[in-house]
């Protein structure tokens, strides 16, 4: 016959497996939730890494291409420039009038043709800019202002001072940091193209254009 302690001693047996089953059934419980959001939560992972691998390859190919673009800006503007001063050595040799004017429009569509490769340049250095502006919070619409930055070798931001204002000092202070923050800047190789760029250029901050 069942002595009164050895029932004492079941009864705890007992409610200690009923205790140890309660807290494998949370534990469960909790793994099952855990799994049932981890698929979820891998897929979400692997979309923004796959997002982030596509925005990188992107930029890579944006950059090959901006490479390519700056060099042939480069043979352009050199091919201009050289054509330039052919014609203008021909515009004293000529006879008449109708030949002056002739040389005249080659120069200056050879003029245009070195703005335009000029401009890959200045595209490119607005882009890089912009990439890192942080428009202040609260600043009202139709703001803009316009920073000249001066340039060193390889494109070293060696001033950024707003020579246009906004009427906003915070917008202001905001474009002269996303210049310098953007250091070094896209800048050409050649010595004789990149002194407009050490003497000084202008960047037009107005996001609302």
């Amino acid at each position: 016959m069942p002595t009164a302690q050895k029932k004492k001693t079941d009864v705890e047996d007992q409610l200690r497996a009923l205790v140890r089953l309660q807290h494998i059934d949370n534990r469960i419980d909790q793994i099952q939730k855990l799994r049932g959001d981890l698929p979820e939560e891998i897929r979400d992972l692997e979309d923004e890494k796959a997002g982030l691998e596509t925005r990188l390859e992107n930029y890579e190919e944006e950059m090959q291409e901006q490479k390519v673009a700056k060099r042939q800006a480069e043979l352009d503007i050199k091919e201009a420039e050289g054509l330039i001063e052919k014609y203008e050595e021909q515009q004293l040799e000529v006879r008449n009038n109708r030949e002056f004017d002739a040389l005249t429009k080659e120069i200056e569509s050879q003029e245009e043709r070195i703005a335009e490769a000029r401009g890959t340049y200045d595209g490119a250095i607005r882009q890089k800019v912009e990439a890192v502006w942080n428009r202040p919070a609260g600043t009202p619409e139709g703001l803009s202002c316009v920073v000249e930055v001066r340039l060193g070798p390889g494109g070293v931001v060696l001033a950024a001072q707003v020579v246009r204002s906004s009427g906003n000092a915070a917008f202001d202070r905001s474009a002269e940091t996303a210049v310098r923050r953007a250091d070094p800047l896209p800048m050409p190789d050649d010595p004789v193209l990149a002194a407009p760029y050490r003497e000084g250029v202008e960047l037009v901050f107005a996001p609302d254009e």
